[in-house]
């Protein structure tokens, strides 16, 4: 009901649909000057601007620690919306709460009464419950609004994600900055890129690494789109893999058998009709082609992730040591992923069209006196909205590719399912 009644509070009604089990979590703060500063080059005769961003990470074990962050986080930026356009002008900051994964969504690592600090300190809009609570869907969304600070009143812009991790992002135009919380966060170490890494190390260090001058009100949102296009692709390699496999199983079904007993099965016998000999040729013509196409992905996310080989290959190894699922439950499972990413994309188009949607509307900053500061403002907004544009659309290209390999897939078993029915 956001259209009729957009009140941003956290309500009491809201907590019941949540579990609360207080656990470890991070916090990470990063900040860029709003200028940069100059470094003299070798000539001595040019300068050039280095931006540096500040940044700091700890972990956060129990309640006190985080009402002392919370405390010294209000302290550091009070009203968090206070336009300071006539001053020097504010860093761009990001105050990002890493909260571990649990359970389930719906359950927080935290306090009944610590959700509620960091609800209201950080500004979090009420509507997150509600999607956390509806974790079987896929959802991007924005409003703006108004939030009480002192006598005045500052704007500004929420989005909340859904999903098997969410996202909740406040952002403050007049200071440029961010507030976020980010749930469902798997704190375990993995292998990836060579190292052992948990994902709050992948998504502090993107951050840190960021050479941007500003820190755009959609780039978390835009590393949460990165994790779970990794997701997806995951799961699309899996099930190409089972497919890969079962055609694999029905071309050569006496592999497992001993030698001899395959040199009598696999040659047609004169006595009995050639059907089942048939079909083998049949199917062992159709491997190649999904072999190919499984390579095709593979090498496509070994590109993008140069750890992915490795991991395929083990996961394959272990893939084979299972009890193959019914091919009708791995067309279901397809299907199911199909339709997700498909969903997914939709949600992506729309993150597309904040990014417009926030160039056009200046980011929310009052822009009645176009001071010189106002334009940096902007202009830096600007020059990383359009990465964003670019990368947006890129992951949006991509799930093109993804979406049809899923098709691939449940055409493959379809295919193979009716050459086994003609046995029959």
């Amino acid at each position: 009901m956001s259209w009729l009644n957009r009140h941003p509070h956290l309500r009491d009604q809201d907590l019941e649909l949540l579990d609360f089990e207080p656990h470890p979590n991070e916090i990470f703060i990063i900040s860029f000057p709003a200028r940069p500063h100059k470094s003299n080059s070798d000539s001595g005769s040019n300068t050039e601007h280095i931006t540096t961003p500040r940044t700091n990470r700890k972990v956060i074990a129990g309640e006190s620690d985080l009402e002392q962050w919370l405390t010294q986080l209000s302290g550091n930026s009070p009203e968090h919306g206070v336009s300071t356009n006539g001053t020097s002008g504010d860093p761009s900051t990001i105050n990002l709460i890493l909260a571990s994964q649990m359970s389930s969504l719906d359950e927080l690592p935290f306090t009944k009464n610590a959700y509620r600090a960091i609800m209201s300190h950080m500004k979090m809009h009420g509507s997150i419950v509600r999607a956390i609570n509806r974790n079987t869907s896929c959802n991007v969304s924005s409003l703006p609004c108004s939030w009480p600070c002192g006598d005045s009143t500052a704007p500004s812009i929420t989005g909340s994600w859904e999903g098997d991790m969410a996202l909740s992002v406040t952002f403050f135009p007049n200071t440029l900055t961010t507030n976020a919380v980010w749930y469902g966060l798997d704190m375990k170490e993995h292998r990836t890129y060579g190292h052992s890494l948990t994902n709050a190390d992948i998504i502090t260090s993107r951050l840190a690494n960021f050479d941007g001058k500003c820190l755009h009100p959609l780039i978390l949102p835009t590393v949460f789109a990165e994790f779970e296009r990794e997701r997806h692709v995951a799961l699309v390699r899996k099930y190409s893999t089972q497919l890969v496999q079962r055609i694999h199983d029905l071309a050569y079904p006496d592999l497992h058998q001993s030698k001899e007993t395959e040199t009598i099965s696999s040659k047609p016998s004169s006595k009995r009709p050639s059907r089942d000999y048939d079909l083998t040729k049949k199917l062992k013509a159709l491997l190649p082609n999904f072999q190919r196409g499984f390579e095709t992905e593979k090498a496509a996310a070994a590109e993008h992730n140069p750890s992915v080989s490795e991991t395929s290959h083990r996961a394959r190894c272990v893939e084979r040591k299972k009890e193959p699922e019914p091919a009708v439950v791995l067309w279901q499972n397809t299907s199911f992923l199909s339709n997700g990413l498909r969903n997914w994309q939709t949600q992506l188009r729309k993150m597309l069209l904040q990014v417009q949607e926030l160039d056009d509307t200046n980011f929310g900053i009052d822009t009645i006196d176009r001071n010189a500061q106002v334009e940096l403002k902007l202009a830096r907004l600007r020059e990383v909205g359009g990465r964003i544009e670019t990368k947006v659309q890129d992951l949006i290209d991509e799930y093109d590719e993804h979406i049809r390999q899923c098709n691939h897939i449940t055409e493959g078993l379809r295919l193979a399912t009716q050459l086994v029915s003609e046995r029959l």
